[in-house]
């Protein structure tokens, strides 16, 4: 992950003071009262470009990678697919037989991390 933001936080909730309840059960029970989270934000693990076949004839394992057209990435919500992908593959061609492609092993990240605890 490239960024990782992280923000804890606790609030004392004013029950007591905004009751004025200075003795009692009332008190008892309106004091101590906390709001609390962790609040994370990322961006997404890195794609790896990979091509499962040795096009590039070397037998030696993770050199083959696609051919990038250079054309921007096109990305989606892989909820809301059929598919399930989160971004299209058609920038990518296969390898040249006996050529390495020309895409970047990591060039672009997955998707990000909003979490509220």
């Amino acid at each position: 992950m490239s960024h990782n933001f992280v923000f804890s936080y606790t609030y004392d909730l004013p029950f007591q003071r905004l009751t004025h309840a200075s003795s009692g059960a009332a008190r008892k029970f309106l004091e101590g009262w906390t709001i609390s989270g962790i609040t994370r934000f990322t961006t997404g693990l890195p794609i790896l470009m990979s091509f499962g076949k040795d096009n590039s004839l070397c037998s030696c394992g993770g050199v083959d990678r696609p051919n990038y057209n250079g054309l921007p990435i096109q990305y989606s919500d892989p909820r809301s697919t059929d598919s399930h992908q989160y971004f299209s593959t058609d920038q990518f061609s296969p390898e040249d037989l006996g050529v390495a492609g020309n895409a970047n092993r990591r060039f672009f990240h997955g998707p990000g991390l909003n979490n509220w605890d």
